[in-house]
């Protein structure tokens, strides 16, 4: 069930990464109608939506690492 929850937030997340790129690419070009403090609310808020999905991540990462200096099974 992780796995699958991780799977989703990593589809939205690069959803969410190529629309954000898509947009970055239009203001460097001219072509965005947004305001700056509209595309600069859109890249904070796309961020802070990361920084979750990293966070559980990491944490994962250093629970499987402790497992295997301690040599406890990891998946059993």
């Amino acid at each position: 069930m992780t796995i699958d929850r991780l799977k989703a937030e990593h589809l939205c997340d690069r959803l969410a990464a190529e629309e954000m790129s898509l947009t970055l690419k239009a203001v460097a070009d001219g072509r965005c109608e947004l305001s700056p403090d509209t595309v600069s609310r859109m890249l904070g808020g796309f961020q802070e939506s990361l920084r979750p999905h990293v966070f559980s991540e990491k944490m994962i990462f250093e629970s499987l690492l402790a497992a295997k200096s301690d040599e406890r099974e990891i998946f059993g």
